[in-house]
Parts: structure tokens; sequence; C-alpha cells
């Protein structure tokens, strides 16, 4: 994370960007942002069913395991943007505006 931090990608002993360790502190990124969506949407399910999009039935965590992949998806979005020094405040705020309206339309689409 350091590296996103700083904005210094990690290059090899030649000045070349070390593409697969780009790739795996993405992989890692996705992996660490939706395993911490997916828990943080289960307590939030038990709390508020309606987050489910199905307010009078049991919470389903394959819904949460979703919105914790959206979740995660927006956060590489957002760290893939800022690494190639493209983040803006509209470019985020339509990032988190997508994967809102594309939840919506899944919990609309799918709905019982």
């Amino acid at each position: 994370m350091g590296y996103l931090l700083l904005t210094t990608p990690p290059h090899m002993a030649d000045g070349q960007l070390n593409m697969a360790a780009l790739l795996l502190f993405f992989v890692v990124l996705f992996g660490l942002a939706a395993s911490l969506g997916i828990l943080i949407a289960l307590q939030m399910h038990k709390r508020w069913p309606a987050l489910t999009g199905r307010p009078f039935y049991k919470p389903d965590p394959i819904i949460a395991i979703r919105q914790g992949g959206l979740f995660a998806l927006a956060v590489v979005t957002i760290a893939l943007l800022a690494f190639f020094q493209l983040a803006d405040l509209a470019f985020v705020v339509v990032v988190i505006l997508l994967i809102v309206l594309f939840e919506t339309f899944l919990q609309s689409r799918f709905h019982d």
C-alpha cells in the first residue's frame, strides 16, 4: 500500500515497471477490500435487513458476498485511477454512483 500512497510504482532494476508486483498488489487489494466488505455487509444485514433488497425475509449471505465484491471493485477502480494519477473527486463520485446503480439494478432485477 505504500507504493500507492507515495505514488511511486515498483520498478525493476532496469527502471521499468514490475507488472507482476503491480498485479499482485491489486489482486491482494481486491481480496482485502472484498473480505472486509463482506464482513461489514453481513453485520449491516443483521441490523438492517432492508439493505439486502428483501426487507421481510431472512438476509441471504450471497447478497453480502455480492455487495462486498462490488465494494472491492470500487476500491480497486479508485486505486487504479490514483495509480495512473487520474483520480479526481468527480471520478471517485462517478465510480461510487455506478457501483450503487449496479447494485440497485441487481436488487430490483433479482427481487423475489
